[in-house]
């Protein structure tokens, strides 16, 4: 909710204070649902001027969704790492992830939007 919060109202004092804190607690990660995971990283990704808030949260989301990728719907799997790339965030662990999903029995669950999505962020990151 606050993330949704902060990409509604993008005040950079606010911004600065949620990385401050983040720096110095960590984000409370691990009760969250992957579908919570989703939508934080989505939400990180449409704050404007959080590109430093978006790379503390990123490297800690990739590190929880990285090994729940399997559990993910294809859409989210394609829009978690768009917004990585779209951030400019390599996560190799996640990203490795992913790959193996579509090199698995599993691609056949993948709309092609959802593929084509995955390998723009793949190249976008040159990964």
């Amino acid at each position: 909710t606050m993330i949704r919060a902060l990409a509604m109202l993008p005040d950079t004092g606010v911004i600065r204070d949620v990385t401050l804190w983040v720096e110095a607690n960590g984000l409370p990660l691990d009760a969250l649902s992957v579908e919570n995971l989703y939508q934080v990283v989505l939400g990180l990704a449409k704050i404007q001027g959080a590109s430093g808030l978006r790379m503390l949260c990123y490297q800690a989301l990739g590190d929880q969704l990285s090994g729940r990728v399997e559990v993910l719907q294809p859409m989210h799997v394609s829009a978690i790492v768009w917004a990585f790339a779209k951030s400019g965030h390599r996560h190799p662990a996640l990203f490795e992830a992913v790959a193996h999903q579509l090199d698995s029995n599993r691609l056949s669950l993948y709309e092609a939007k959802n593929v084509s999505n995955i390998v723009w962020a793949f190249a976008k990151l040159q990964v």
